[in-house]
């Protein structure tokens, strides 16, 4: 009888298992065949849980505002959140908002009677377009289907009626309107609609505003370009149609008289994503090279129809600048001849008021959280104006240049807010209708020349007056050296 193999057991773990026979036997388990259980059990203890993946909906616009820009220096930004109505399910259940979720149901029954809408056909309509909608946001809501529907629902009517109120109000006495007739809430509620966190999707606005079949014979965009005081063209309204929502709108708006240009530019020079917003001289020293400031008015152009003009044969030859007689002779910049002579930065006129921090930080917020990069054109604005403006004399000069109009009261004010702007916004690969304007107006402040004519103007011709005592001064300089020298040519004859 052959001799069984012996099996030598060590002091690794060992199972025990049963046989036919009933009989116990020990089989040792292999080192590395435990170590890699181990592995195993640990490492699906760690991953066990599946990562909440971003939403990547094609409806997806509307954002809750990163940490990185709500916090500065660690103060809380509230330029993000509502202070007087919520629209959408971000700031719902706002304690200090609770006062207008009144005064929606009170607009809710007035559209529906006015229009002579059934409630019920209002709310199919919102559950038929409530995942759209839902699809739209950055963010999963724990509320329940009934909640979510009542929300966008008295939200959507409340927008639509306050925009056909305000549209008759233009035309016909509005009475004892419990919002129109309080000028600081029209206001209030213009500013909380452009909050990024504060939306609802514009082509939900859109198809609710034509499914309730309301008699007014202007579009929902020009109810909306209206209520937000924007120079409505019809040339322009199918852009202003693809927009996400009224922070969106307000983008386009200022950026679409730009894009072609822009595209243009892209097309003949394409950006390899590594060139940068260049460092461009401040206002002041753009003065003192001889660049005139105009003020061009911004709702015709947008806010960033920003454009540097030279004469070529300036290039060459500076002191062709005709800017010592415009500065004595004003009158004469009537003749275009003359006016094109000066090297001129034309920019759109920006009115500071307590809401324009607000509305730029939350256009910033919109691109850097949906565009691509290359479409940062808000950005760009700010780096632009942080380049322009260094001091709170160059502040000044474009006050008095009428580039700015200044609402916060002094200077320091305007200062503070531009650097605040710009120090939040990561550099970005330069936006082609900026970086040729800036290229240029480099050049111009790199040529001696135009610094040397600039004070020669400023100095000697600033008016009619001191230009005229230049004047009468050469001629007695000419008299006096040609009385000295007189003698000398005479007596050589």
């Amino acid at each position: 009888m052959a001799e069984a193999p012996s099996i030598q057991l060590s002091e690794a773990a060992v199972v025990q298992i049963n046989i036919d026979q009933g009989a116990t036997a020990f089989v040792e388990k292999p080192e590395d065949a435990t170590h890699d259980e181990e592995m195993e059990e640990l490492t699906a203890s760690l991953f066990d849980t599946e990562p909440l993946r971003p939403s990547t909906w094609p409806e997806l616009c509307i954002y809750r505002v990163p940490k990185e820009l709500r916090v500065f220096r660690d103060k809380q930004i509230i330029q993000y959140t509502p202070k007087l109505i919520s629209i959408g399910p971000f700031h719902h259940g706002n304690q200090e908002l609770q006062d207008m979720e009144n005064m929606k149901l009170i607009f809710f029954k007035e559209f529906c009677y006015r229009t002579r809408n059934a409630e019920h056909n209002l709310v199919k309509f919102a559950a038929d377009k409530r995942c759209e909608v839902e699809r739209s946001y950055s963010e999963m809501f724990h509320i329940a289907h009934d909640k979510f529907l009542r929300i966008i629902l008295l939200d959507a009517v409340f927008i639509v009626e306050l925009f056909l109120r305000f549209s008759n109000s233009q035309t016909h006495a509005h009475g004892n309107d419990l919002i129109l007739s309080k000028p600081w809430m029209i206001h209030a509620i213009r500013l909380d609609f452009l909050l990024l966190e504060n939306q609802l999707p514009y082509s939900f606005l859109d198809e609710f505003f034509q499914f309730v079949g309301d008699d007014c014979p202007r579009t929902f965009l020009e109810l909306a370009c209206n209520f937000f005081c924007l120079k409505f063209k019809v040339e322009i309204s199918k852009e202003l149609k693809e927009v996400k929502h009224f922070t969106d709108l307000l983008r386009t708006f200022h950026i679409l008289p730009i894009l072609k240009a822009v595209s243009i530019d892209c097309s003949e020079r394409p950006s390899t994503g590594r060139e940068r917003t260049k460092p461009m001289h401040s206002t002041k020293k753009l003065d003192e090279s001889g660049v005139n400031f105009k003020a061009i008015v911004a709702k015709e152009v947008g806010l960033l129809g920003i454009e540097f003009r030279k004469m070529k044969g300036l290039e060459h030859c500076p002191c062709i600048n005709f800017s010592w007689l415009l500065n004595c002779l004003p009158w004469f910049k009537c003749l275009p001849i003359l006016e094109r002579t000066q090297p001129c930065l034309k920019i759109p006129q920006l009115e500071i008021t307590t809401g324009t921090e607000l509305f730029f930080r939350n256009l910033i917020a919109l691109e850097l959280c949906h565009y691509p990069s290359e479409s940062y054109y808000f950005c760009n604005y700010i780096c632009l104006l942080d380049f322009l403006i260094n001091a709170e004399r160059d502040v000044e000069l474009l006050v008095d240049k009428s580039v700015i109009i200044n609402r916060l009261g002094s200077n320091a004010a305007v200062l503070t807010l531009i650097k605040e702007l710009g120090s939040q916004i990561v550099p970005v690969p330069a936006s082609s209708c900026f970086k040729d304007s800036i290229r240029r107006m480099n050049q111009h402040c790199k040529n001696p020349w135009n610094r040397v004519v600039a004070t020669m103007s400023s100095v000697y011709f600033p008016d009619i007056w001191r230009g005229t005592a230049t004047v009468l001064g050469l001629i007695i300089l000419g008299f006096t050296l040609w009385n000295f020298i007189r003698p000398f040519v005479l007596m050589r004859h």
